[in-house]
Parts: structure tokens; sequence; C-alpha cells
């Protein structure tokens, strides 16, 4: 069983979509005849090798935002996107992604790059990612705790879920939860993080 459609919750009717039906993830394995699962929660199964992912519309990021999703890479090659904000280098965009098994969350900011990187590798772990913008300052959390290695990051056009807009960097692995706000929720983030982490019990 495959997923067309990942919809939407808050009520903005940016729903992410597939109409390819060789690009759509895997929700049921019928060789196992079970639900893909993660840690006994329900998960989409991403394929790099077959271009796996989806198209959104989001509202424009300004200066303030605050991304949390809940993934496991399983191929550690090159550079890995979970999910790309748009940006054309006039507007703030985000892209959470891993370079070399590392989790990272990078931003444009009205034409500026930059980003942070974890120090470690987490291939084949499940781990809860939160990247963070406030007052235009970006920030990375792993599983609860800030990371502070720094890299950089070339933006790209329009939203996607499981590779860049262009295409390229499909991710691997299995996503579970992406949430997304284009305000200042830094108050917010550790009761977010606490929220998310009671529902999967990652760490």
């Amino acid at each position: 069983g495959y997923v067309t459609a990942w919809y939407d919750q808050s009520g903005n009717g940016a729903n992410a979509t597939q109409s390819t039906t060789g690009q759509q993830p895997m929700i049921y394995d019928r060789v196992a005849a079970a639900v893909v699962t993660e840690n006994g929660k329900p998960a989409l199964q991403f394929t790099a090798f077959s271009d796996t992912g989806f198209s959104m519309s989001l509202p424009n990021i300004g200066s303030n935002y605050l991304g949390a999703s809940v993934h496991k890479l399983t191929l550690s090659s090159s550079t890995r996107v979970f999910y790309h904000t748009s940006t054309n280098f006039s507007t703030t965009g985000v892209t959470a992604f891993y370079s070399g098994g590392k989790p990272a969350v990078s931003a444009a900011i009205a034409g500026s790059s930059g980003g942070k990187i974890a120090a470690t590798a987490t291939t084949n772990n499940q781990i809860l990612h939160v990247g963070q913008l406030s007052s235009g300052t970006l920030k990375l959390f792993v599983d609860g705790s800030e990371e502070t290695a720094t890299t950089s990051w070339v933006p790209n056009n329009n939203d996607h879920i499981g590779k860049r807009a262009d295409g390229f960097f499909e991710f691997q692995g299995t996503l579970q939860e992406i949430l997304l706000w284009n305000t200042d929720e830094s108050s917010n983030r550790t009761g977010i993080e606490s929220d998310i982490n009671t529902y999967y019990s990652i760490y």
C-alpha cells in the first residue's frame, strides 16, 4: 500500500501529494502483511532509488520558524533531505537534511545561507529533529539536545517532503511526523519535544 497524500492537519490545506505511482512512499508491506512501523508506530517508507517524495505548498517563512520531525535514516551517503521549504533568496527557506549520516538544518534568510549540523552520526537510529529560527537565529536540536557544529547550504525553490525541490538528495528511511510553524515557538520548544517524545518514546 502506498501513500498519495500526506494531509495537513492545521486547517490551512497545505497537503503534500504525489501522483506518480513509483514515487509514492510505502505504508503497508504486503510481503510482511503488515503496516510499516518504527518503534511500534506507523511510518512512511521512503526509497531514494525510487525518487520517493511529496510536493506541497507552504506559507512563506519569515525570520521565525520551528520544524519538528520524527524519522530514521537508512542510507547515509551524500546529502539526504527529509523536508525542504521554499526560498528564492528573497524569502526565508529551510532544509532539514542529513550530511554524511549527521542530521542537520539550514536556512536562507533574505538571501543569506547558514546552518548547524549535528556532531555525531545517527544513521539507523530513530530521532526527533527540531530546527528553530528565532529572530533569524538558527538552532538545531536532536533528541532534545542542542547541536552546535556549523555547515553551509545552497537553497532551492519549492516545498517538498522526502527530497530537495530540484529532485536531488532523496531521503531513504522512515518518516513519521512533520510539524511546521512559521512563528516563533522557541518558548514552547521543550514542551513540543516532550509531547512528541511521549508519543514515540524515542529517548
